[in-house]
């Protein structure tokens, strides 16, 4: 009888309110040693009421106890989900994300905890803006309306009810705000307020030393994008304007800059765990670095360059000098040639192509622009 009241025990456990712990599954081992105990068992298998508990236990607690524990807070998030009650479904998904923030079903269920949420709601119930993942918005409002398709109507008013969300979140996530709204209302033809948003966004002035500069910093490669190889009527609006109004064609390049060295860090990380290796520059960003570098002119370079510490100039980094020089802005290749201290510069040298080697004597060896390197 004892052994009988073992599963009912258990399922009190599972079924309970508090998180189970390996205190619960310890108790119910040393009521099944004690169970064989009593049923005479251990005089034909000696060592089986010690043996037995404790492989359980361990098994148990090492390998099936965190699975359980998010499986019945994800169970439990779905059912508050469906009784509208979003505060304990929040908490239990993220309390299902911190034993693993790669599970699946956490994941989705706080997706859909997200696509559920009415923006009128936090008027009611304030105290749900601290569990408002601001990024699952961001991420979620990007793969809706940034496809291969066209969104159909339903992602569209989906996007914009995360848009609500995003815009309720204040300064800090106002340029991802900007961003998704061009590309909302670029989908719904309207390209004069997609291009309203662009130009607050794009204009750097608006954003110095603001909480909003980190967000920023995110979206704008993407804004660029959109502007010069996006919609045809917004290229035409805003493209060569945007770059002939003074820092944004810098403005531009570091965004891409930024943008590459994340790419990048990417692939040397995609090479470390999967041996895959990048067969050559493909960069989507290429054609965008291509526009802005060939119309860089020498002011527009030194007036980027001279205030930042050298080290840290977003400007002078190698790749930048050969892109200048390719693009046949050779002034601009020689100021950045000149940013580095002669150890970088022999450094970079030692490693890099014959061809940009002989390309840098070249170009070294000239004055070009009014600027000679000894």
């Amino acid at each position: 009888m004892l052994l009988l009241g073992l599963p009912f025990f258990y399922l009190l456990t599972f079924v309970g309110i508090a998180e189970e712990t390996e205190i619960e599954i310890g108790m119910i081992c040393a009521w099944l040693s004690f169970g064989i105990y009593l049923t005479g068992l251990t005089s034909r298998f000696s060592g089986a009421t010690f043996a037995v508990p404790v492989v359980l236990y361990v098994y148990y607690a090492t390998r099936l106890l965190n699975p359980l524990r998010i499986f019945r807070h994800v169970f439990r998030g779905y059912s508050y989900l469906r009784l509208k009650q979003f505060e304990p479904a929040f908490t239990s998904a993220h309390r299902a994300l911190q034993l693993n923030a790669k599970s699946q079903s956490a994941i989705k269920l706080m997706e859909e905890i997200h696509q559920a949420l009415d923006p009128e709601i936090f008027d009611e119930q304030p105290n749900l803006f601290p569990y408002l993942d601001k990024q699952l918005c961001i991420r979620r409002i990007s793969n809706l309306l940034i496809n291969t398709r066209p969104p159909n109507d339903h992602e569209i008013k989906m996007a914009g009810q995360l848009l609500e969300l995003i815009a309720r979140c204040g300064e800090p996530y106002r340029p991802s705000w900007l961003y998704y709204q061009a590309v909302l209302h670029l989908h719904q033809g309207d390209v004069s307020a997609a291009q309203n948003y662009l130009q607050i966004l794009l204009d750097p002035q608006e954003w110095k030393n603001t909480e909003s500069e980190k967000n920023r910093n995110q979206v704008l490669y993407f804004a660029w994008q959109l502007v010069l190889f996006g919609h045809p009527e917004l290229r035409e609006r805003l493209g060569r304007s945007q770059l002939s109004l003074p820092d944004r064609r810098i403005d531009a390049i570091q965004a891409v800059e930024r943008h590459r060295a994340n790419e990048i860090t990417n692939e040397v990380t995609n090479e470390v765990t999967t041996g895959a290796t990048n067969a050559g520059d493909d960069s989507p960003s290429t054609p965008l670095k291509q526009i802005l570098y060939a119309e860089l002119s020498e002011n527009e370079y030194l007036s980027a360059a001279k205030p930042l510490p050298l080290n840290h100039s977003t400007m002078a980094t190698w790749n930048n000098s050969e892109q200048l020089y390719y693009q046949q802005n050779y002034g601009c290749a020689v100021r950045n040639i000149c940013e580095w201290s002669p150890t970088d510069f022999l450094s970079k040298l030692s490693r890099s192509t014959t061809a940009w080697q002989n390309v840098v004597k070249n170009i070294t060896n000239k004055k070009i622009c009014n600027t000679t390197v000894n």
